[in-house]
């Protein structure tokens, strides 16, 4: 992530035009410390010192153009005209970065190019130190904008790493709830089953106890009905052994009386041929 920024931010740099370090290096800190010299309006009086006002050489660079006043100190007396030429495209290059307009015209630039042998040496020294002051606003410049993607990277990582945790934190506390209501659930259908269970395990005593009861009951009906027809049975049975015996007694006293008449009978008879016999007898005798 880290490279693809850095890559990011060096394809940017490379991309700009030569004047955006320094336009960056300047918006980077606006309010430096111990300013050189005061912020002055475009078009405030240009205080240039006498010396180089009254100087010919500088006025022929450009006659025309004033020096901008936040620039005017550098301008020296002693600067030769090619000297004082960089110096204001110098300027000119600042002010284009400041969003400005530019002082110096073409003729500055002309008159850059006609450099004397005796001003190669300072010019070249003005070069360098631009050059070195324009690396090290874009060394700054990219330290900052690595920096501040660090930074960027950093808080987005951050926040990615909070928004996740706290979606686990939801994800975990949703499925404590979960699990709660679920264990409630499954709690309440557990009591519900036993209680249903209790509930027909006493239908079932009550029904029991009723069955036996009524078998009891049945069973002492059925009971009592049998003794009372075997009672009726019996009393039966006696008076049909009453009745028979009795039947018996009179038959037994009829034949008595039989053979009570028939003996009278006979004896009457016996008596009669007894008696006949004697007549008979008494008649023969006669």
């Amino acid at each position: 992530m880290k490279f693809l920024i850095l890559f990011g931010l060096v394809a940017v740099c490379a991309a700009r035009p030569q004047t955006a370090p320094v336009e960056e290096a300047v918006a980077a800190d606006p309010a430096p410390e111990a300013p050189l010299v005061a912020e002055v309006p475009v078009d405030a009086p240009v205080e240039v010192p006498a010396e180089v006002a009254a100087d010919p050489v500088v006025n022929a660079v450009d006659p025309v153009v004033s020096v901008d006043p936040q620039f005017a100190s550098f301008i020296f007396p002693g600067d030769e005209p090619a000297v004082v030429a960089a110096k204001k495209a110098h300027f000119d290059a600042v002010r284009l970065a400041l969003g400005r307009p530019a002082l110096v015209s073409v003729v500055a630039e002309e008159a850059a190019n006609v450099v004397e042998p005796a001003a190669e040496a300072e010019v070249a020294a003005e070069v360098e130190a631009e050059a070195e002051l324009k690396a090290a606003a874009e060394a700054e410049a990219g330290a900052e904008l690595e920096a501040a993607a660090e930074a960027e990277a950093g808080a987005e990582l951050e926040a990615a790493a909070e928004a996740e945790a706290g979606a686990e934190l939801e994800a975990a506390a949703e499925a404590e709830a979960a699990a709660e209501i679920e264990a409630g659930v499954e709690a309440e259908a557990a009591a519900e089953l036993e209680a249903a269970a209790e509930a027909e395990a006493a239908a079932e005593i009550e029904a029991g106890v009723e069955a036996e009861a009524a078998a009891e009951l049945e069973a002492g009906a059925e009971a009592e009905a049998a003794a009372e027809i075997e009672a009726e049975a019996g009393a039966e049975a006696e008076a049909g052994a009453e009745a028979e015996a009795a039947e018996a007694e009179a038959a037994e006293a009829e034949a008595t009386e039989v053979e009570a008449a028939e003996a009278e009978a006979a004896e009457a008879e016996a008596a009669e041929a007894e008696a006949g016999a004697e007549a008979e007898a008494e008649a023969g005798a006669a």
